[in-house]
């Protein structure tokens, strides 16, 4: 295992890629817009079904445990999800065009919740903090269909921390003295 790839990853996939598309979604529509969701446009419609389109190649390629190609091909979706808030800049458009913030966020956090719903079996705690967040039971694979229009969404609260690369040499160095006082132990 390449302990600087896992860092790497998780730093700009996870925590900068999908974790930052809830994190600019979920307070915005909580302070800016009474924390409700509204309609998907069309093209917010058709990145959904985009989306949605993946869930048989994901659910194949965790069958056939090839959990690589699963993380690569989400984390491509959310690479989508991110283009498609630079064109839309619900942030930009929050002040004069409320409405059409909404529908941007209402497409990104239906986006996360697909997502999340293709990220359960390997995060399960990171998709339970967005369960919350969007106030809908335990989701389901079957739930890839499901839209959230109209609908309350609860708190945001941070999803994942950064790794730094300095703690996780440290958990190196300990456990291998953990590994030598177990050894030790053994050997007596």
């Amino acid at each position: 295992m390449n302990l600087d790839d896992l860092v790497a990853r998780v730093n700009s996939d996870l925590v900068g890629n999908l974790a930052n598309l809830a994190s600019r979604s979920a307070p915005m529509v909580r302070k800016k817009l009474e924390g409700r969701l509204g309609r998907l446009s069309a093209e917010g419609r058709e990145l959904v079904a985009l989306l949605q389109k993946e869930e048989a190649i994901i659910s194949q390629a965790y069958e056939e445990r090839r959990y690589a190609e699963v993380v690569r091909r989400i984390c491509g979706l959310a690479d989508d999800v991110n283009r498609y808030y630079d064109r839309r800049k619900p942030w930009g458009a929050i002040k004069d065009d409320p409405e059409h913030a909404r529908e941007t966020l209402t497409t990104g956090l239906n986006a996360v919740r697909i997502l999340a719903i293709y990220l359960k079996p390997i995060l399960p705690g990171f998709v339970a903090k967005i369960e919350r967040m969007l106030g809908v039971a335990p989701l389901t694979w079957a739930d890839v269909e499901t839209v959230l229009e109209e609908h309350e969404i609860g708190e945001f609260e941070r999803l994942v921390e950064r790794v730094d690369p300095e703690r996780v040499q440290a958990m190196v160095e300990d456990s291998k003295h953990c590994l030598l006082y177990t050894s030790d132990a053994a050997d007596e």
